[in-house]
């Protein structure tokens, strides 16, 4: 009798967590709902999904997971382990995989050819650059025409467009996936640093990654090493002085996963089950938001979020023009500011050069 009570149970519960999954699934969808809607109505987003058709095929993946571990508890945890449900991707290993990034950039043209020689150096095939700098302002392909004949790069123009990373993400792992093994979404100041200078595709064609759908980076923020303003010297000559460890990093993500959801600009979807750090130890769905910065990591993404005063003074101008649509404006300003100088020693030449720029910025206000 108790075990018959016990068993209906276990199925109402079940049933929950179904429930439970979906509704939290229909939200991270219909969040960002304004954003994919106003993206994939632009003229180089066609093909837009069907509502409907795309709430079955999340239905089904759902239903199909948890019947699976379903059937593993039911039958008495006789079956392997539930990350060993995950599939096993060594028998698709192969000498060379085919590599993409997804890179959205805004007033980064100074920064463009250093990322690309870089991450075509370390044996990416596809860097797809979505251009989303201003209608007046400056374009990507005018300063990287000369390299453009290069079918390895791409440019994307979706100028004047705003709030648009995520669906950008989508939309780039979408249209790519059954082309390529392995996607990334970074921006152009996240260079990813491989222990011992590794390839990439040595890289990933460890062992450990078998039975991983996605790797996590953690990004380690590099300071401004005293400088105060812009040279052109390349960001990774110019910056080699860790300041801070973050928990927080970004995503390499396997071609060919069924309905896939980049929610954040950091990790995959709920529908990715195995998510490794770069020692290939799974991390994700578990205590993802638990989780610290990995001790003694294969690679990271050296972060170079704040560069020089003079250069980060320029990022603060960028949004200064989205003030009147984001009223919290001036509070996010000051806190980017402590946080320039969390990483970066505080001199009176870094204050009088930013403490000018945000001067300036509230008279525009």
């Amino acid at each position: 009798m108790r075990v018959y009570i016990f068993k209906w149970k276990f199925k109402i519960v079940f049933f929950f967590i179904i429930l439970f999954s979906f509704i939290l699934y229909e939200y991270n969808c219909n969040r960002d709902k304004l954003k994919v809607n106003h993206v994939t109505n632009y003229k180089y987003f066609k093909g837009k999904e069907n509502d409907e058709s795309k709430k079955l095929k999340i239905t089904t993946s759902l239903l199909k997971i948890f019947s699976e571990l379903y059937d593993y508890i039911r039958d008495g945890y006789t079956k392997p382990r539930f990350s060993n449900i995950l599939k096993d991707y060594s028998s698709q290993i192969k000498n060379n995989f085919n590599i993409c990034i997804c890179v959205i950039g805004k007033n980064e043209n100074l920064y463009a050819r250093e990322f690309i020689e870089y991450y075509l150096s370390l044996g990416v095939n596809k860097i797809i650059i979505y251009d989303n700098n201003d209608y007046e302002g400056e374009k990507f392909q005018s300063v990287l025409d000369d390299i453009l004949q290069n079918k390895k790069i791409e440019i994307i123009d979706v100028r004047g467009l705003s709030s648009i990373q995520i669906p950008i993400y989508n939309y780039c792992y979408r249209k790519n996936s059954l082309i390529y093994d392995w996607i990334a979404f970074l921006d152009f100041d996240e260079y990813l640093y491989i222990e011992n200078n590794e390839n990439i595709n040595s890289f990933l064609y460890h062992e450990r990654f078998n039975k991983c759908q996605s790797l996590f980076f953690n990004w380690v923020i590099y300071n401004d090493n005293d400088l105060l303003r812009y040279d052109n010297r390349r960001l990774i000559e110019r910056f080699t002085h860790a300041s801070l460890n973050l928990s927080q990093g970004k995503s390499f993500v396997r071609g060919k996963i069924e309905n896939f959801m980049m929610p954040s600009s950091h990790i995959p979807g709920i529908n990715v089950f195995s998510f490794c750090n770069s020692n290939g130890e799974l991390i994700y769905p578990k205590n993802f938001f638990e989780y610290k910065f990995e001790q003694k990591p294969k690679a990271f993404i050296k972060h170079f979020y704040t560069k020089t005063a003079e250069e980060f003074c320029n990022k603060i101008n960028q949004h200064a023009h989205f003030h009147k649509r984001h009223p919290n404006y001036l509070s996010n300003q000051k806190s980017r500011i402590n946080f320039f100088f969390k990483i970066n020693k505080k001199t009176s030449e870094k204050l009088n050069i930013i403490g000018n720029c945000s001067k300036a910025n509230s008279k525009k206000l």
